[in-house]
């Protein structure tokens, strides 16, 4: 029996509630030696609802880095129509994106720019993050 991908299944994470958080949302390039991005376990697809349109903060902070100890968390907020929020930024071990959202179905894609060798930091092979969503 092949030994599973870490990080891979489920495909994609369940989100609560909103105000509430989700942890252990874990991506590695185990299967990427070459860095070259877009590989299995280096993106990480979290599934949620919005019950009402509002105002929402979507945070990630890096809770591990292995083995530099620090994160740089990347994240995309996908409705049905495409990318609705992003956030791509420096700050080490944070990363938030805000902005009205209607009521619906999302996705967010989360990983850590650490993993990839355009990254002039790089040197993680994995990271992960706690997620809340406002």
């Amino acid at each position: 029996t092949p030994t599973p991908l870490a990080d891979t299944n489920p495909i994609y994470l369940s989100y609560g509630a909103v105000g509430s958080s989700l942890s252990n949302v874990c991506v590695n390039n185990a299967v990427d030696p070459t860095l070259a991005g877009n590989k299995a376990g280096e993106y990480r697809y979290i599934r949620l609802t919005l019950p009402q349109a509002g105002q929402r903060t979507i945070s990630v902070t890096g809770s591990s880095g292995t083995p530099t100890g620090q994160t740089d968390p990347d994240l995309v907020l996908y409705s049905a129509a495409g990318a609705v929020l992003r956030a791509n930024g420096t700050t080490l071990n944070s990363e938030a994106a805000s902005g009205v959202l209607p009521a619906g179905d999302y996705v967010l894609v989360v990983t850590d720019f650490k993993l990839s060798k355009s990254s002039s930091a790089a040197g993680n092979t994995a990271a992960c993050f706690t997620v809340t969503i406002q």
